[in-house]
C-alpha cells in the first residue's frame, strides 16, 4: 500500500501583515482550483509543491509563472528556450 501524498499550497495573505498560510490538495487540479481562488483573494506568493517536490509558482491571476519541474541544477534557466 502506498503512502500518502499530497500537494501543498501556500502563500502570504495581504492586509494580515503577510500572514503565512498553507493547506494541502488531494490532486493536482485541486490544488490548482485552491490557487486561483487564492488569487481571486489577493493572496500572494502563491505555490504549489507536488508529491514529488516539484515547485510551481503562481501569479495574480492564478497562473503558473513558473516551474522547477524536470531541471533541478542550478543552471536551468540558461537553458530555456
Amino acid at each position: 500500500m502506498l503512502g500518502w501524498m499530497s500537494y501543498e499550497i501556500t502563500g502570504h495573505k495581504t492586509g494580515l501583515e503577510g500572514a503565512f498560510i498553507r493547506t494541502q490538495a488531494h490532486t493536482a487540479s485541486d490544488a490548482l482550483r485552491f490557487a486561483r481562488e487564492w488569487a481571486e483573494q489577493g493572496v500572494t506568493g502563491i505555490t504549489i509543491v507536488s508529491p514529488k517536490g516539484e515547485s510551481f509558482d503562481i501569479d495574480r491571476f492564478g497562473m503558473i509563472v513558473s516551474t522547477n519541474v524536470g531541471r533541478l541544477d542550478a543552471d536551468w534557466t540558461s537553458q530555456r528556450l
